[in-house]
């Protein structure tokens, strides 16, 4: 299970930045019960897009126990962004989720959260796959008990998932002298 924090965190930046309409106003679990997924903290390729789009995921500081700060590369278009947007990872009902906190450049206040399901880490946590929930209903709930049993419900229904994307670990060699 802890594999799968990875391809989570790279799909969901990617993804968080073309969507809006499935933004939820609460993550499905408490920060401070993020699950550690160190492991997805380096370079990573998201390979369905030519080769050019890139994430850089580090930790988010001590202030934030468990949790991730991504950047985002495109090469093609030369675009580089610094995201302010937090990430981390839960286990719920035994499913890997990824809970993006949308992180407002200006004010650094949450806008709301994104989730994306891990459906797959390989055995080397070399490669993610990752599904985005696109429920465009997430926004109405006002509790967090209703995110959770919006997600929960839809954990089941396949039309609530969007297509799967895999990031690809960059291995860095080092340079020996």
């Amino acid at each position: 299970m802890k594999k799968s924090g990875l391809l989570i965190v790279a799909t969901l930046l990617l993804l968080t930045q073309i969507a809006c309409n499935n933004i939820a106003p609460y993550p499905i679990d408490d920060p401070l019960n993020a699950v550690p997924m160190d492991k997805v903290v380096g370079k990573w390729r998201y390979i369905e897009d030519s080769n050019s789009h890139f994430l850089t995921v580090r930790k988010a500081g001590p202030a934030h126990k468990n949790q991730y700060r991504m950047d985002f590369e495109n090469k093609k278009d030369d675009l580089n962004i610094s995201a302010n947007d937090r990430l981390f990872f839960s286990n719920f009902y035994g499913q890997q989720i990824v809970n993006i906190a949308d992180i407002d450049d200006a004010t650094h206040k949450i806008n709301g959260y994104y989730f994306m399901h891990v459906i797959r880490i390989s055995p080397d946590f070399d490669t993610i796959l990752l599904s985005e929930l696109e429920d465009t209903t997430l926004y109405r709930t006002t509790t967090r008990y209703q995110v959770e049993q919006t997600v929960l419900r839809d954990l089941t229904i396949d039309r609530y998932w969007g297509d799967t994307g895999h990031l690809v670990r960059i291995k860095t060699t080092a340079v020996h002298k």
